[in-house]
This record gives structure tokens, sequence and C-alpha cells, in this order.
């Protein structure tokens, strides 16, 4: 027993021996090659290096190493370890902290096995820079407590990280200034903070990671600046990530942001996105608000528009949109599918429009609009102005109004008043040489059968007013136009009609006419009805043999009839001081080619037909036909 204790210390004072001995030349030039046999017998055999310094207590530094990989190595600057006061333990090798400084990786990342013999706590790299593919990063650095690989794939560890890169560039697209603080997780990992500048911005935020995908929290970008090529270009880009990388949105702010849409453009623009799944447009679910300095869309300017949506798969509701377009002010609330728009509310206030030049007009088509059906609850224009001064007949709209309750303005893509009740007023109005004032215009629509039922038109020198009905859906169902009007001009004609004359004077009518209502062959074939007209202080200006003639006329009960699409006038004389002529028509709705429609001068002796039926001038005639 004596001679055993006396073996085991012998031993004990031997192992002190190596060990000193061991630390004792880790301060001499034989630092390296003892680091190196003691790596070779206990650590990593994949691990090599050019030199090893030590530095007291626990502190290796090793100077160009090297691990090999499957079939690619990684080559550093430095590694710098800091050993565990339990330096070995459960068979491993305790390190608290192991940096890599300055390495560049090209073509392929690496991909690592966790290492059994070693225990790291804390892994860092500093001055990493990666050329792969279509990345491009420098100045990359990072830091992991308890490290892990789970597959041979992997090349970035799992675990708590922060990570800081000067720049990465992809596929052309920089991002500046990348600092992240992450749990990075085999599930459930989660990004604790982030920013980055980005196209003139900066963006920040939080994200967790989820079995579909990320989600989004509390982001905010800053000071964008984005075209539609641009966001073209990156719908590009982004087809080469995996699928769903990002599937939802918890809290996105976009602000002070230059946005380009389309054809819309956003300017200082702040937009706030909530509770929102990355899915296509009908599929979405989430909340939406918009507010910017101004918006464009078709040459259109809209001063400080403010949206406020919310969206479930297959619908879009317009809580709130408010906007000054046109020195007035539009406000709509209502709800959008593929095929319907319902707004509840639609009130336009004070607009003042002027169309004199081409960028004056919309361009787009009300027949471009992509809803089938168009229902409007509450409609209110008022105070508004329009003028249309790019081509004749020139018009214009002042102090007009409008108001409709339960509208149906569209359906199956066919306009019109198909449901509802419509009133329409304006302070003044005019289309060419025709003006009233103070008109208003009462419409309905009840079980698919248009009203007019009241439209007053006061003129200059009378009024105008007008009833009918008309079906809008079953065809060969009755219809009816009421007129009556008083000091009615008569220059209005002459740009509406194609006349071998030219007109002017007033008239006095009361007509009243029904049919059948369906394609236009059905009403021609079914028109009835009668009007009886006088006209005063008519002047007649027509042109015969290069002369052109100046004649003041009237007419007193000028009857026209209607039969079944037959249109008829007996020979009425037109009266004048020194005018011998007279008007008569006859011909057919469904073939009036055939039919006629003359006025007959006679002057000493001499006739002269004018074919009203059949002339294609827009001005006084160019040449006339006699007749004996």
């Amino acid at each position: 027993m004596k001679k055993l204790l006396t073996v085991i210390i012998s031993l004990l004072l031997l192992l002190v021996i190596i060990i000193a001995t061991l630390f004792g030349l880790l301060n001499t030039s034989y630092a390296t090659p003892v680091v190196q046999w003691v790596n070779q017998l206990f650590g990593d055999p994949r691990l090599s290096f050019s030199k090893a310094e030590y530095n007291y207590p626990l502190h290796v530094r090793l100077t160009q190493p090297t691990i090999a990989l499957d079939n690619s190595s990684l080559s550093f600057q430095h590694l710098d370890i800091w050993f565990n006061d339990a330096v070995y333990d459960d068979d491993q090798w305790q390190i608290d902290s192991m940096l890599f400084d300055g390495i560049s990786v090209y073509n392929t990342l690496p991909h690592f096995v966790e290492p059994t013999n070693f225990k790291i706590h804390q892994l860092a790299v500093h001055n990493l820079s990666i050329h792969h593919d279509n990345i491009d990063a420098s100045h990359v650095n990072f830091q992991v407590k308890e490290p892990h690989w789970y597959h041979r794939e992997q090349w970035l560890p799992y675990g708590k990280m922060q990570l800081s890169a000067g720049e990465i560039q992809w596929q052309g697209e920089h991002f500046d200034t990348l600092l992240v603080d992450m749990n990075h997780q085999l599930t459930d990992s989660t990004i604790n903070g982030f920013s980055f500048h980005w196209r003139n911005g900066l963006v920040t935020g939080q994200a967790e990671h989820y079995p579909s995908g990320w989600s989004l929290v509390n982001v905010t970008m800053n000071h964008l600046a984005l075209t539609q090529n641009i966001i073209d270009q990156l719908r590009y880009k982004w087809e080469t990530l995996p699928p769903r990388v990002i599937t939802h949105i918890n809290s996105l702010d976009i602000l002070n942001s230059q946005l380009e849409f389309g054809t819309v453009t956003l300017n200082n623009a702040d937009i706030s996105i909530e509770n929102w799944t990355l899915n296509s447009l009908w599929q979405t679910q989430g909340m939406l608000s918009l507010h910017a300095d101004n918006a464009k869309w078709q040459d259109m300017t809209w001063i400080e528009p403010d949206l406020d949506v919310t969206l479930v798969p297959g619908k879009i509701t317009i809580n709130d949109f408010i906007a000054d377009v046109w020195q007035g002010q539009l406000q709509l609330k209502g709800s959008v599918t593929p095929k319907k728009l319902h707004l509840s509310q639609f009130n336009v206030a004070g607009i003042r429009w002027y169309g004199e030049h081409e960028k004056d007009f919309p361009t787009l088509s009300l027949d471009d609009l992509p809803w089938s059906t168009i229902q409007v609850d509450q409609l209110a224009i008022n105070n508004a102005q329009l003028i249309q001064l790019k081509q004749k007949p020139f018009w214009q709209l002042s102090g007009f109004s409008i108001n409709g309750q339960d509208l149906t303005l569209r359906r199956d893509k066919q306009f019109g008043l198909w449901q509802g009740n419509i009133n329409l007023g304006a302070n003044s109005a005019s289309i060419g040489k025709l003006h009233t004032s103070q008109a208003i215009i009462e419409m309905s629509n009840d079980n698919q059968v248009w009203s007019l039922t009241r439209a007053f038109l006061p003129l200059k020198h009378g009024y105008f007013k007008a009833q009918g009905t008309w079906p809008m859906t079953n065809q060969d169902t009755p219809w009816s136009l009421h007129i009556q009007a008083d000091g009615l001009p008569l220059d209005p004609l002459n740009q509406w009609l194609s006349l071998p004359i030219w007109l002017s004077g007033f008239a006095d009518t009361d007509a009243s006419f029904s049919g059948m209502a369906g394609n236009p062959t059905i009403i021609k074939h079914t028109l009835s009805g009668s009007a009886k007209t006088n006209i005063y202080h008519g002047v007649m200006t027509m042109q015969h043999d290069n002369t052109t003639t100046i004649q003041p006329f009237g007419i007193d009960d000028l009857h026209i009839t209607a039969d079944r699409g037959r249109i008829a006038i007996p020979q009425t004389p037109i009266q004048g001081t020194t005018l011998d002529a007279e008007l008569s028509a006859k011909f057919d709705l469904v073939d009036y080619q055939s039919g006629h429609l003359d006025m007959t001068v006679t002057n000493q002796d001499k006739s002269t037909r004018y074919d009203l039926l059949h002339a294609n001038h827009e001005k006084p005639p160019e040449k006339s036909e006699s007749v004996n």
C-alpha cells in the first residue's frame, strides 16, 4: 500500500511537472509547436495555423488559421480563443469565446458540422467579406451565444445573434449600415431589432418566424423613394427568393416617402399597414391607411388625400377617403369586390374644372372601369363648376348639384339609372348658344322603369319642360316622352344637325311621343305621336347660285305626326315679308333615305328646293336644286 501510494504521488508530480513545463513553454518561442501538438492530440485535426501566442491566463491567439471542410477550406487572419476556468470538462474543451478575424468567402458559402470535442459558449466573426452569387457583403461582424449546427447544409449557426454589416449588395440593391439582433432558432426565430439604409430611406423594426414564414412586427420605412420602374425590378428580383419568405405584416409604417404605383404618384406619403396577410389582392386580409401631401393620377392632382381601408378575402372596405381635387373636396365610403363597387356615401363639394387642353381631360374612360355593377346609397355633388372649352360645342355648368339615393348606376357593364332617385340642378348652364338658369331635372327608376319625373329648364325668353318613361330591361315594353317648350332657341340646331340652311329664332312646341323599347329597329317601327310647333322671330340664311340670302320668317301651327315610325309634315307655309316658301315631309325612320323633308322657296316664279333630310352641310348651303 505504501508502495502504491508512492507511485500515485510520483505520477501526480510528473503530471504537474509536464503541465507546468507546457505552460512554461507557452510563454516562449515554443508556444506554436506546443499548441499544435495539443491540438493534434486533444483538439480538432481540421484546424491548422502558422503561429500561436499565449496570454495569461486562458487566452490563445492563432495566426493564419485554416479550417479544412469537406470540399474546401476557410482561412482567417487570426483566431482568438478564451478558455473557461474549467478548461476541459465532460470530454470537451470549454471555450468561453472564440473570435475569427479577417475572412473572405468566395463563390460557395461554407457548410459546418458542429464540433464534438469543443463546447463554444460564444462565437464571433469580425471583418467578414462574402462574394457569393448575387450577394456582396463587406465589413460583416456577428457574434452568436451558444451556437449550434443541426445539419450539414447549415452555414449560419443557431443561437442568440448580433450581426452588423457596412454594406450588402444583392442583385444591384444596396443595403447600408445593417444591424440585426435576433434569436436564430430551428423553429420560432425572432428578430428583436433590425435596421438598415435602403433606397435613400431608413428601415427599422422587428420580425417573428412561424411555420408559414416571417411576420414583420413594428417595421418602419422612412424617406423611401420608389418608382414603378424600381418596383417592377424588385418584383423580378424577389422571384428568385424562396417562396413565402415574408407572409404576414403585423405592423408596417412607410413615412415621408416618394412612391409610384402604376399611374399613381404619392408625394411625401405616410402609409400604415396592420395585420396584413401577403396573398393575391382578393385573398388578402388586413388594414391600410394612407396620407400624402399630394397624389397624381390621370393627370389629376389630389391634395392631401387620406385613405382608410380594411381588406378581407374577396372584399375591400373603404372606411373613408377624402381629398381636395379641382379646388374642391371629394369624400367617399363603401366597398369594392372584383365585380362590384358599392359606395355608401359619395360627396363632392366646390369643385372647379376647366377643360381647355388635352392634359385637362382624364384619360380613363368610364367603360374601362372593371366593375360590372356600381351602386351609390347617398350621392351629393354641391356647388360645382364645370367648363369645357376644348371643342365645340362649348358647354358649362355653374352652381351644379346632384343629389341621389339608393342608386344603381351600372348593371351588367351598362351605365344608366337602373335604380334609385336622382335630382340635378344648376344655377347656370349652357351648351353652345343654348343657355338656362336655375334648371332642375328629377328622375327615378323603380322596378326597372326609368322615369323623367321633371325636367324644367328656364330659358332667356321662355322655358323647356319634359317628362317621360323608359323601360330599362324588358323589350317590347312601352315608353313615352312629353315635351313643352316656350322660347326655345333654334341656333343649337345648326350645331347638332347637318342642315343646308342656317337657322335662328325661337320656337314654342308641345310634343308627345311613345313607342316600344328594345333594339333600334323596334324603336323606329313603333315610334308614334305628334308635335305642334310655332316658330317666331326666325331668320333663315340660304345660299343659292353663290348668292347668300337672309330671310326673316315664321311658322304657325307646324304639325309633325309619327305613326309606327312614319313621319309626316303636311305642306305648311313659311311666313315672311318677302318670303314665299313651304315645308313638307314624309319618310319612314326604318328607311328614311327614300323619303323627303323639303323646304321649297319661290322667288319671282323660280323655285328652289332645299333637301333637309339628305343634306350633308354644317354651314349654309353651297349648292341647291331648282325645280319648276
